[in-house]
């Protein structure tokens, strides 16, 4: 048996003995029955988390859901409901327990300080884990500590009745401030780097979670029995409500969260895909952007809809990259874990599961353009693995990437055509402006510009035509997508203004020297027919061909 073991117990004996012989008969009968039954869940919950320690190489629902140092376990979801009734008797004795309005803003104070302790606790939000871990351990001890010192002058000096009741208050307050932000910085910062002692360190966040949810309890059992001592019988009435719900809440939107959201999210919002990994025992099933269209410096987040078919021995971890069209090179990335966040391997098979993804598009990102959306599976966070998908609905970039979809990135100013022409052709897209030389000279490059604006979202693939007209009638096509291929007319969202620049070669073979009508226009990339074009008065354009101008090609 590990030492971790006997030390958890022998703590264990030392917080049951100070609270039954020391605070317990003291303060009323009902703080024992109420610590009783909470200390009738910790210590199961201990031991379950002991057992998963300890053949911690199993994998399964239950290993994980009894697992108190995972994120939306058992464990969480007991100490968030703790959190959330502490909070909710806060509040209930702010507003019918008390009539002294420093008293008031001690329980408004501590309400609202346990609101937020529950959400972070549920793990969700993610909010001190996004934060400096310095920053937030200073935060949060700063106000623990607002809270010791406004109650002390509040229970300690003034209301001497209730001493002992405010010194198990603060008790519980520091076991519980002490676990979650003191002990948690050794074992990250100095027990799991000990030569030895690394493997072996998820037992001692054994003792942190326990005591942490211990501290919680006593908090709780603290916070009821003022309660209990301050409300009359026909506030209970009232308050009754706002506890239920308190205490079902966490359940239920931890629960809902996991397993009913993200089917409901996938089938109102989310984008379906379909592809098979592992043999078809995992599944990618959707995706949702959190924008469609971004900007660079800006970050993006993706939430792709998984499924598993079968349960699932291996925790599995998601990549997202944004790649330039046509080219595919790599623009920005980022490849998750979901360390301690309902890994794979507990996932119900059947039930879709969500996993966010955040991309950070550099400031420097061509723009406008459009990136490919591509996604991709690894495993063993020392040295990622990607694995290959079994079989895909999607567009394969190789046997391990596929692209989901695509996000248009445009620059924050958008350019201003020097006039507006007003040709609009029948999709909703709008050619304002052109520009095109009166001359050049055989073999030089022809350089043309373009401005195009939507009057909304784009669904088709068009290629613009750009026509050259010789004296004897002749046709000499110039024909290449928008932007170069870059930004796909099918993902231009509405109202975007775009500027198009290119330069194209022109062969003095194919094009000897002479005078040129340049026509232009759009066409389906799949039908190649033309689309229908209206001049500024809403006259139809003949031929769909809007002509450009003349130019002249110059011999040497």
């Amino acid at each position: 048996m590990h030492p971790v073991t006997f030390v958890l117990a022998f703590l264990m004996l030392v917080y049951l003995g100070v609270n039954y012989k020391v605070f317990l008969p003291r303060i009323h009968p009902k703080g024992r029955r109420i610590l009783t039954i909470l200390v009738a869940v910790i210590i199961p919950l201990a031991l379950a988390q002991l057992y998963f320690v300890l053949t911690w190489t199993q994998a399964g629902f239950w290993y994980w859901f009894l697992d108190s140092n995972q994120e939306f376990s058992l464990g969480t979801m007991f100490s968030t409901m703790l959190l959330a009734l502490t909070s909710a008797l806060g509040l209930v004795i702010a507003i019918w327990g008390v009539n002294d309005r420093r008293q008031r803003i001690f329980w408004l104070i501590l309400c609202a300080a346990f609101v937020y302790l529950a959400i972070d606790e549920s793990g969700f939000l993610q909010i001190h884990e996004r934060l400096d871990a310095i920053l937030w351990r200073a935060a949060y001890s700063l106000v623990g500590g607002i809270i010791v010192v406004y109650s002390f002058f509040l229970y300690w000096r003034q209301y001497h009745e209730k001493r002992w009741l405010y010194s198990y208050f603060l008790v519980g307050l520091a076991i519980m401030g002490a676990s979650g932000i003191f002990v948690e910085h050794i074992i990250q910062s100095f027990i799991c780097f000990i030569p030895g002692w690394g493997p072996t360190c998820h037992f001692y966040y054994v003792i942190e979670e326990t005591f942490e949810t211990a501290g919680t309890a006593m908090v709780f059992t603290a916070v009821a029995v003022f309660a209990i001592t301050m409300l009359p019988a026909i506030q209970w009435r009232k308050a009754k409500p706002i506890l239920i719900v308190a205490g079902l809440l966490p359940w239920v939107w931890i629960s809902a969260s996991l397993w009913i959201v993200p089917t409901v999210e996938l089938q109102l919002w989310g984008t379906p895909v379909h592809t098979e990994y592992v043999d078809g025992n995992l599944q990618l099933v959707g995706y949702k952007p959190s924008q469609t269209v971004a900007h660079p410096g800006e970050s993006v987040t993706f939430s792709l809809y998984l499924k598993a078919q079968a349960p699932l021995d291996t925790n599995y971890n998601w990549s997202v990259r944004l790649l330039t069209q046509p080219n595919a090179e790599t623009v920005t990335f980022n490849d998750v874990a979901y360390f301690q966040q309902y890994e794979t391997s507990a996932w119900i098979p059947g039930i879709v599961a969500k996993k966010n993804v955040t991309v950070d598009i550099p400031e420097d990102a061509p723009a406008p353009a459009s990136y490919w959306i591509v996604a991709g599976i690894w495993y063993d966070t020392r040295e990622p693995q990607f694995i290959p998908y079994t079989s895909s609905e999607q567009q394969a970039l190789n046997e391990y990437q596929v692209v989901l979809g695509s996000i248009a990135i445009l620059p924050e100013v958008q350019p201003v055509a020097p006039q507006d022409l007003g040709y609009k052709f029948a999709n909703g897209i709008e050619l304002l402006d052109f520009s095109l030389p009166s001359s050049i000279t055989i073999g030089e490059s022809l350089p043309l510009e373009f401005w195009w604006h939507t009057e909304s979202d784009i669904d088709g693939r068009y290629v613009q035509f750009i026509h050259l007209v010789d004296e004897s009638g002749e046709a000499h096509p110039l024909d290449r997508e928008p932007l170069g291929g870059k930004f796909p007319t099918s993902d231009w969202p509405a109202s975007m203004t775009v500027q198009d620049q290119w330069e194209t070669a022109l062969d003095g073979e194919k094009f000897p020297p002479g005078t040129y009508q340049v026509f232009t226009g759009l066409y389906d990339a799949q039908t190649i027919e033309r689309l229908p074009v209206t001049d500024a008065n809403g006259q139809p354009i003949t031929n769909h061909a809007i002509e450009v101008g003349t130019i002249t090609i110059e011999g040497d």
